[in-house]
């Protein structure tokens, strides 16, 4: 399997979002598809965008 990881600048970039707001992302505690090498954090493309998806579902 071939997992896709992204740095914080990177998810940003592929959001269109400053980087403050990747970290409020990365940060949130629902959001479980980082993990820490050393002092960086790393985010599991594949989590993020199921997470993104999640919180765009209507709620009803």
């Amino acid at each position: 399997m071939n997992t896709e990881y992204l740095t914080r600048a990177e998810v940003a970039e592929y959001l269109k979002i400053g980087l403050s707001s990747a970290d409020k992302i990365i940060k949130n505690r629902r959001f479980n598809g980082k993990i820490k090498v050393g002092r960086r954090v790393l985010v599991i493309k594949s989590e993020l965008d199921k997470f993104l998806k999640e919180q765009s579902k209507p709620i009803i």
